[in-house]
């Protein structure tokens, strides 16, 4: 896997924001919206954001929830307690981080943060951590980057612009990708594996398009059940 606190230089952050921000108003936009409706238990609401880089989304929702945010880089959580100093915030890598069990009402991974992981065992275990974090009823927000997606952001404005290419290693769930922070080797588990981790542990999952590439996996109101993850392996 690649090593996240490498690329996530003090360098890179500070391009960050106009590589992976300012040029995809669609994908923000339905984050907003989708926020805006999980977000309505008042202030009061514990909101934890796996992976929550420089903290856009908690500094355009100052007030709306108690947020802690968790990242393995301490570069991209300098620029967030600029952002959202009303924040908590982490400096751990996902694998190791465990949150503590019934304790939010909102979890959400952005921007397929979960490719890093080795392998689907590792997302597995990863997701199901924060499945086990969750209140009775709380929700989990992941979006999701399915593989042949990146087609669709090679084509995309930016990739022509910056020359930043996705590459997708044989026909695995295995993808490469080059931009002005190095080499970012990643994996991208089909939707339906995501689908079948939260079934039955949820009273609804429902999945929105951007119109991007970004899949956005909404799990509403966790089912008062608990076990392992379900045994999937890559076929």
């Amino acid at each position: 896997m690649t090593a996240v606190s490498e690329i996530y230089s003090p360098g890179y952050c500070d391009t960050y924001a106009a590589l992976y921000i300012d040029p995809w108003p669609a994908k923000h936009a339905t984050n907003l919206a989708i926020l805006d409706f999980l977000l309505d238990g008042g202030p009061q609401t514990r909101w934890l954001d796996l992976a929550c880089g420089q903290a856009w989304h908690f500094a355009h929702l100052a007030g709306r929830a108690q947020m802690t945010g968790v990242d393995a880089s301490a570069s991209q959580l300098a620029k967030a307690r600029i952002a959202a100093p009303h924040a908590t915030f982490v400096c751990e890598d996902l694998r190791t981080f465990t949150p503590p069990p019934d304790a939010f009402d909102l979890i959400t991974v952005f921007w397929g943060a979960y490719c890093y992981l080795a392998d689907w065992p590792q997302i597995a275990a990863f997701l199901t951590k924060a499945i086990a974090a969750l209140k009775p009823d709380a929700s989990i927000y992941i979006e999701v980057l399915p593989i042949d997606a990146i087609e669709t952001f090679n084509s995309s404005r930016l990739a022509g612009k910056t020359g930043f290419r996705a590459r997708r290693a044989a026909q695995s769930n295995h993808w490469i990708y080059r931009d002005s922070g190095g080499v970012h080797r990643t994996i991208s588990p089909p939707l339906r594996y995501f689908e079948a981790l939260l079934a039955g542990r949820f009273h609804c999952v429902r999945v929105h398009d951007d119109g991007c590439f970004m899949q956005h996996l909404v799990a509403y109101r966790r089912a008062d059940c608990r076990g392992p993850a379900p045994a999937i392996s890559f076929g």
